[in-house]
C-alpha cells in the first residue's frame, strides 16, 4: 500500500507537525536555558574579579596620593622631612605588595609575561 497523506485524518495532519515543533522548541528552549546559565556565571565572574581589581588599584592611587602628600608636607615641616624618606618608602613597599597581587589576577596574566614590581 502506497503511503499518501490522503490517508491519514485531517486531525493527525495537523497534530503531527504541531508536536514536532513543540519537541524542536523544548530542546532548543533547553539549550537556551544552559547556556544563559553558563554566561550568567561567567558575567558574575568577571564582575567580582573587576570589583577587587578595582579595590587594588584605588588602594595603589591611595598609596601614591599618601606618598605625595608627605612629600608636600616634607616642605613646610622639618620633622616630616625626616620621615620623608621612611613615609614615602613605606608607602611604596604596600604598593609593590598590591601590585604583586594585582598582576596574579587571572583576567591580566600574559603567557610567558612576568613583571618585576621589586625594586
Amino acid at each position: 500500500m502506497h503511503f499518501t497523506l490522503n490517508n491519514i485524518s485531517v486531525r493527525k495532519q495537523v497534530l503531527v507537525p504541531v508536536l514536532l515543533i513543540c519537541v524542536i522548541m523544548a530542546i532548543a528552549f533547553a539549550f537556551v536555558t544552559k547556556e544563559s546559565r553558563s554566561q550568567r556565571a561567567q558575567a558574575n565572574e568577571t564582575t567580582v574579579s573587576a570589583l577587587a581589581q578595582k579595590t587594588l588599584s584605588q588602594q595603589i592611587l591611595e598609596n601614591s596620593f599618601n606618598a605625595r602628600v608627605s612629600a608636600i608636607y616634607a616642605l613646610y615641616d622639618s620633622s616630616a622631612f625626616q620621615n620623608l624618606d621612611i613615609a614615602v618608602n613605606q608607602e611604596f613597599d604596600q604598593s609593590r605588595v598590591l601590585l604583586n597581587q594585582l598582576s596574579q589576577t587571572a583576567a591580566l596574566i600574559i603567557p610567558n609575561w612576568k613583571i618585576n614590581w621589586s625594586g
